[in-house]
This record gives structure tokens, C-alpha cells and sequence, in this order.
């Protein structure tokens, strides 16, 4: 099964809900903002957005890391695959 091709990316729509589209804006996710007066719900929608808007990446980068470890030795290739794992976590809203 295949999923709608990669680069995503969240955004804020107009209504309030985090949206996670391609950079056409073909939608993906939509998540919704509910507000609290705490302001909790609106981080954890954005938290969410970002790592669904993550996924591709992530996928990708644990997809070259397997295909590394298992077929390929040259460790010249360890530093671009460390760089995509990393983007792929920092894009997903956490510290590598």
C-alpha cells in the first residue's frame, strides 16, 4: 500500500486546526485545536501535526538506516544517514 507521496508539512489553517498537507496542499491530516483555557489541546494538536507531517521522513530514513546496517558496509555512507535520521526526529518536533 502506498501513502500520499512525501514532503509534508503542517500549517495552521484559518478555522484553527493544524492542517498536514504536500506542498500543493493536497490534505493528509487535519487535526483539530480544541481550546482549553489551559492551552494544552492547541500544543498537542500542533505536536501531532508535525509528527504526522514527519512521517514520510522518518519512514525514509528508517528504511535507508535498515538497508545500510543490513546490505550495505561502506561506512563512508554513516554520516548521511545519521544527518536523515536526524532531520527526519527534529522535523517530527524532537531533539535527536
Amino acid at each position: 500500500m502506498n501513502h500520499t507521496p512525501g514532503p509534508w508539512r503542517a500549517w495552521r489553517g484559518s478555522d484553527g486546526d493544524w492542517n498536514v498537507s504536500q506542498d500543493n496542499y493536497r490534505d493528509v491530516a487535519t487535526i483539530h485545536a480544541y481550546q482549553e483555557s489551559s492551552g494544552q489541546d492547541d500544543k498537542y494538536a500542533k505536536a501531532n501535526a508535525d509528527l504526522i507531517a514527519a512521517a514520510p521522513d522518518l519512514l525514509r530514513g528508517l528504511k535507508d538506516l535498515l538497508d545500510w546496517t543490513i546490505c550495505d558496509t561502506d561506512v563512508s555512507q554513516t554520516g548521511r544517514v545519521v544527518a536523515q535520521a536526524q532531520a527526519a526526529i527534529a522535523k517530527a518536533g524532537r531533539k535527536p
